[in-house]
């Protein structure tokens, strides 16, 4: 990783710890990287009917998402 994404990250990683979030995409914060950080609490993952665990702060970088099933859920 370079000095710029490293510190992006770090600056990232603050910002979503000070506003207690779900995620935090780069280009919320004005960049245009392909970086994702997130976590799942104990008490948010209590609010999901397929809860499985918590996820510790994690960072995403150039991730893709592709569908495993045709099945949606809809929550209204």
């Amino acid at each position: 990783l370079s000095t710029a994404n490293v510190d992006l990250i770090t600056q990232m990683k603050d910002l979503f710890l000070k506003l207690n979030g779900v995620g935090l995409a780069a280009p919320q914060v004005g960049s245009k990287q392909n970086i994702f950080v997130y976590r799942i609490t104990d008490d948010q993952n209590r609010l999901r009917e397929d809860a499985s665990r918590a996820v510790p702060l994690t960072v995403l970088i150039n991730a893709h998402y592709a569908p495993t099933a045709d099945a949606q859920i809809v929550y209204d």
